[in-house]
């Protein structure tokens, strides 16, 4: 199940800058690719060059002396004004780009402050198929000639960067939010790869990475190389504020195919960085996080632990989880969508029986009353049925629910912990006539109601004896059936003993949010 994003995440504007030199505010201080330097001398990176056509500028880099990797937005017209993604990848708002520019038409010019005749123009433009950007904002433009003197830039096609690595953004955009310089070839290093890959909490797609502060308008297309190795990671894509960041970027190890099919056709190897592959995601539910491209379900929960969506009705959570009504935000907006909620088997009675009584708790967990039981029960002391039963009178509606989650408490060391069973158990009761339920059972001294007996041919299975002293008072009788069968308690296992009763250590996430700082809507490349 994925929570519906349409109404609550802002677009994300996506545009080349002018070629015209941008005015800048009164008092903007000019800071080279917002806070890098000139990409001249022993640092340089000739192999990233300007693309231009239609009265606008992008950049790219010569992965080969015919071949330029870019933006998809660089090279076809806009259809929206913003761009709005889920991180499945999926459009919220149809198309984003037309029918591709006429290749022609792209002017590929070289140096730090590009000026005279291109050095070569498009003739055949290569993306994924489709109208829809995101987590696919890649192109390649294959060019009318080869481009010499320049040795083209390695490829990581390998793995997707791993947050913490360091890598120089390079492009030819202007140099502040809403200021000028822009044609002239600038880089930032060291700037830190922050999250790569599927993450809901930062709503970025499985093949996407976010950098710290470094790229802006013009800068869409160019590269984010690897400090060390000089291997391109990814393609600058969006970003919401240029001084403050972050800056998207697509990364090339989700499109391997497309730039396989671009390089059959330019027909020059690809120069691959070669590294091993490094997984990114291998955190199971429940394992500490601190943001969703770590876990294998793609979400962090408020807790710091792995979770994942799920579907009450449906798909079940992996052991030691609820699957239970709950939210988080994407930039600040709140989604309302079930998540599996990881619960520490840490000896108390609620974690007792998410553990042992898996099913039964999931069952409850689907009545938002009976999980108010359990959580209100679990803060009891172990001997105060008084207090149980109050939490019982507080969410009636949950009561059935609940009585067939102690079903299975009573069968399970649980009992250790929860104290609703004391030696010796109630006895079931008969089956009963096929028009009534069966009688119930007797309960011992001090005990529980007994345990669902075996029902007669025709009737009914009995319900559990009522209370003794001190115990809770058995459920009515169950409609009859066409034949007698016994009760099933499937998701409850024996486990060992545990020691003496806690209060709740858990407390429940529903209604609980992250606290992300919300990033500023738009992105202009």
């Amino acid at each position: 199940m994925r929570p519906s994003l349409a109404l609550l995440v802002p677009a994300l504007l996506l545009a080349c800058s002018s070629e015209r030199e941008l005015p800048r505010e009164p008092g903007t201080l000019q800071s080279p690719i917002v806070g890098g330097v000139l990409d001249d001398g022993a640092g340089a990176h000739p192999h990233v060059v300007m693309l231009s056509g239609g009265g606008s500028i992008c950049s790219g880099t010569l992965v080969a002396p015919n071949l330029v990797l870019t933006a998809w937005h660089c090279v076809a017209p806009m259809a929206v004004q913003g761009i709005g993604c889920d991180a499945d990848g999926n459009s919220l708002n149809g198309d984003h780009v037309g029918p591709d520019d006429d290749p022609s038409e792209i002017r590929v010019r070289t140096g730090v402050n590009p000026s005279g005749p291109a050095a070569a123009r498009g003739a055949q433009i290569f993306h994924p198929s489709g109208r829809n950007l995101c987590d696919r904002d890649i192109a390649l433009l294959l060019l009318d000639r080869d481009i010499t003197g320049i040795t083209p830039a390695p490829l990581r096609l390998s793995h997707l960067p791993v947050p913490g690595e360091r890598a120089t953004v390079v492009g030819y955009g202007i140099t502040s939010d809403g200021g000028g310089g822009s044609g002239v070839r600038r880089r930032r290093e060291q700037v830190e790869v922050l999250a790569a890959g599927k993450d809901w909490n930062l709503l970025l797609g499985s093949s996407e990475l976010q950098l710290s502060v470094s790229g802006c308008s013009g800068d869409s297309g160019g590269p984010a190389f690897h400090a060390t190795s000089g291997a391109v990671l990814g393609i600058s894509s969006r970003v919401g504020d240029c001084d403050v960041g972050p800056l998207i970027s697509t990364a090339l190890a989700g499109h391997t195919a497309l730039i396989h099919q671009a390089f059959a056709a330019a027909g020059h190897p690809l120069v691959n960085e070669g590294t091993p592959a490094v997984p990114t995601k291998t955190r199971a539910t429940g394992e500490a996080c601190s943001s969703g491209w770590e876990c294998l379900g793609h979400v962090c929960n408020p807790n710091g632990l792995c979770t994942e969506m799920c579907t009450p009705s449906g798909s079940a959570c992996p052991a030691g989880s609820l699957c239970v009504e709950s939210g988080f935000e994407i930039y600040g907006e709140r989604v309302e969508t079930p998540l599996c909620d990881p619960v520490p088997d840490d000896g108390s009675c609620f974690g007792c029986q998410v553990h042992q009584c898996r099913l039964r708790m999931q069952d409850c967990a689907r009545s938002g009353a009976c999980l108010d039981i359990a959580r209100c029960a679990s803060a009891c002391l172990p001997d105060d049925d008084a207090c149980r039963e109050a939490c019982v009178a507080d969410a009636p509606s949950g009561e059935a629910a609940y009585r067939t989650l102690l079903g299975c408490t009573c069968a399970t060391s649980c009992a250790d912990v929860c104290a609703v069973c004391e030696e010796p158990p109630g006895v079931g009761g008969t089956g009963g006539a096929p028009s009534t339920g069966g009688a119930a059972g007797a309960a011992g001294a001090a005990g529980v109601a007994g345990s669902s007996g075996a029902a007669g041919q025709g009737g009914a299975a009995g319900t559990g004896g009522a209370a003794g002293v001190g115990g809770i008072a058995g459920a009515a009788g169950a409609a009859p059936k066409s034949n007698g069968s016994s009760g099933d308690d499937s998701g409850c296992s024996v486990g060992a003993a545990r020691g003496g009763a806690s209060p709740l250590g858990w407390l429940s996430l529903l209604g609980v949010a992250w606290a992300l700082r919300r990033a500023r809507r738009g992105s202009r490349h």
